[in-house]
């Protein structure tokens, strides 16, 4: 199962992430924190309508509930409202545990493929 991760690198203190700090985080919260393996990751930037956007693209060996949880707390950690994560079939926004915007729900047409 190949999931895509869009993390936009705008946080909600209207500092813009380094992309490498973005991307530590991921790693660190899907491999260390929740014990979450996978089998390749490759990542890349681009722009959205909006900001600067790291797209991470991964094959995890784990439950796409799992991967929510770790998703939440890679939101709560780099001070987002929601980060939008898509598998092959369905895609969804993961809200951090106190988002200060309500971005609403997954938009196809907003999402960047890897």
């Amino acid at each position: 199962m190949k999931i895509t991760i869009n993390i936009g690198l705008e946080t909600n203190k209207n500092e813009t992430l380094h992309p490498l700090l973005a991307l530590n985080e991921v790693i660190t919260q899907l491999h260390h924190a929740h014990d979450i393996n996978f089998k390749e990751l490759k990542y890349r930037l681009d722009e959205s309508t909006t900001e600067e956007t790291l797209i991470v693209t991964l094959e995890p060996v784990t439950s796409i509930n799992k991967l929510s949880k770790a998703t939440q707390k890679i939101a709560n950690n780099l001070d987002q409202d929601c980060i939008a994560i898509k598998d092959s079939d369905n895609g969804r926004l993961i809200y951090a545990t106190n988002p200060l915007n309500d971005w609403g729900e997954f938009k196809q047409e907003y999402f960047i493929e890897y």
